[in-house]
């Protein structure tokens, strides 16, 4: 099964025998090639194309998710089609998120195994100020209640921020995080890793008929997937450390990136050039087929123990 990205201004997308046609503006020196819809996965549009309501309507009744991402929006458009529902599972799984007691438990493990990641990578990095940080705000979660673990686990981040930006060269312009719009090359990668996340972590869940907006770290919101977004705290680190490697190996270099001269709310912020988006993706695709096994198989636990629940 492949992933297909589609990050080219103006394609057309269409069907045609089984087989989903990728047809190339004609100004972009590619012919047109196509992909058996058996063999596809999944398809991600970073890029604004032309396709039609059938081509949605089949690609969902084939089970083939579609993901739209945008650098202006915290979470992709995803298409795709709902498992039929269980009951019993969905019912553990609000029961365990509405029981303070259990939320808070569950949310302890997550923040604990996050902040684990990072001391270990910033002990490998050989920065042991900021690891001993990181150190001592885990030894402060067993106490501390959900309002408190997110203010725990914001200082760790931060903290794995400020030793990324030591970490690079002025050229990348990183001094911490900033988002909606990203200011710079580190944070665009941020941004749009964790957008490319958000979609597998989805897609996990749902295959696992989880609701994935009844969250138990991230506290359910109107129109937030907190489930989706309790997961992908748990590959951050996993993300920032790809984003190092990659910079530290030189295969992401500051001009694959396109900066404004001026960074507003109103402007799109900095964004991968089409060639830096074909580079990243040529290195994120190995490193997303082992996180999408990993969210399956947290998924599953996660039903597991949701059913587990709803029946006790």
């Amino acid at each position: 099964m492949e992933n297909l990205v589609i990050n080219q201004k103006g394609t057309r997308l269409f069907t045609k025998q089984g087989r989903l046609v990728i047809q190339y503006p004609d100004d972009s020196g590619k012919q047109p090639s196509s992909i058996s819809l058996q063999r596809l996965k999944q398809v991600v549009v970073t890029a604004c194309v032309e396709l039609d309501s059938a081509v949605l309507h089949l690609l969902s009744n084939k089970g083939i998710h579609v993901s739209f991402c945008s650098p202006r929006s915290p979470a992709p458009v995803i298409v795709l089609s709902e498992p039929a529902g269980d009951v019993i599972r969905r019912m553990g799984q609000y029961r365990a998120v509405c029981e303070e007691t259990q939320a808070t438990r569950m949310a302890r493990a997550l923040v604990r195994s996050k902040l684990l990641q990072q001391w270990l990578w910033l002990s490998q990095q050989g920065l042991s100020e900021n690891a001993m940080t990181v150190k001592q705000l885990m030894g402060k979660i067993s106490a501390a209640q959900r309002p408190a673990l997110l203010g725990l686990e914001g200082s760790a981040a931060r903290t794995v921020y400020q030793a990324m930006a030591s970490m690079l060269p002025e050229q990348w312009q990183f001094s911490g995080r900033n988002r909606r719009p990203p200011r710079d090359p580190v944070n665009a990668m941020l941004s749009f890793g964790s957008t490319l996340m958000y979609q597998q972590a989805v897609q996990a869940l749902m295959r696992q008929r989880l609701d994935v907006f009844a969250g138990f770290y991230h506290q359910p919101c109107a129109g937030r997937a907190s489930l989706a977004w309790d997961m992908i705290e748990l590959f951050r680190p996993v993300l920032e450390a790809f984003i190092i490697e990659q910079l530290h190996n030189g295969h992401i270099r500051p001009s694959h990136f396109t900066v404004p001269a001026q960074v507003d709310p109103v402007s799109e912020g900095c964004q991968f050039t089409s060639k830096g988006l074909g580079v990243w993706f040529h290195y994120w695709l190995p490193l997303s087929r082992i996180t999408e096994r990993r969210m399956e198989y947290l998924s599953l636990r996660w039903a597991q123990a949701a059913r587990q629940y709803g029946v006790g």
